[in-house]
């Protein structure tokens, strides 16, 4: 179990490192929009965004489910909680929201990294040829 911990450790930081930073097309930011929404105004009606559609009360929803959005939301605290502690974060709201919310991609691939690595361990791989899956799966 502990092997694991390291290779999520391994990995976390690497994929945080490899970031861009900022949302890539319509679907990362329609899901931070949608769980900003969430979170914010307990709804998930979002302003109008590119992908989504008018509903017949008249808001606007994203064209998306909501797993990714809700699977976001320990992230988005995250940031809005760092901006409440942090009074000088508080005027860039929006771009520690979004930064903190980005984590959940590296989180859950290092995650991934440690998942497999347990797999091969538990069908009997030793630890060597464990470790060297996690590390060509993962990273090539």
């Amino acid at each position: 179990m502990r092997n694991s911990i390291y290779i999520f450790l391994f990995f976390f930081p690497l994929y945080v490192l490899s970031m861009g930073g900022h949302g890539y097309g319509g679907v990362g930011t329609t899901t931070y929009e949608v769980t900003r929404a969430i979170l914010l105004h307990r709804s998930f009606a979002v302003s109008q965004v590119p992908w989504g559609k008018f509903d017949s009360d008249g808001q606007f929803y994203a064209q998306y489910g909501i797993g990714h959005s809700l699977y976001n939301i320990p992230f988005y605290s995250i940031g809005h909680g760092l901006t409440k502690l942090f009074p000088a974060f508080s005027s860039q709201y929006d771009r520690v929201t979004m930064f903190s919310t980005l984590l959940g991609q590296p989180f859950i691939s290092a995650l991934t990294c440690s998942l497999l690595f347990l797999l091969c361990q538990k069908v009997g791989y030793s630890l060597k040829t464990s470790i060297q899956c996690a590390l060509f799966s993962c990273y090539f």
